[in-house]
C-alpha cells in the first residue's frame, strides 16, 4: 500500500504552468511506485479525484497510469 514512499501530487502556480493539462504519454520519464495492492491504491487516488487508467495485468504482474494536474504520467505497480 505505498508504505515506502511517499508521493504527493500538486498543482504548480499558473504562472509556470503552460495552457496544456493533457496527459503527456508520450514523455521519456514516468516514475513507478511499488504497491502491495495497486487496485486498492488506485481507489485510493481516484477518491482524490486523480486522472488514473484501469488497472492492468500480466501474468502475476498488476499496474496502472496516473496523471499528475500537469499531466505528468506516473504509474503504481506491483512488480519488485
Amino acid at each position: 500500500m505505498l508504505e515506502a514512499h511517499n508521493f504527493c501530487i500538486h498543482q504548480i502556480p499558473a504562472e509556470y504552468a503552460d495552457d496544456s493539462k493533457e496527459p503527456r504519454e508520450d514523455s521519456f520519464v514516468k516514475f513507478v511506485f511499488y504497491s502491495d495492492d495497486v487496485e486498492a491504491d488506485r481507489s485510493s487516488l481516484l477518491q482524490y479525484g486523480v486522472l488514473i487508467k484501469n488497472t492492468s495485468t500480466w501474468k502475476d504482474i498488476a499496474l496502472c497510469d496516473g496523471f499528475a494536474p500537469e499531466g505528468n504520467v506516473f504509474q503504481i505497480s506491483s512488480r519488485v
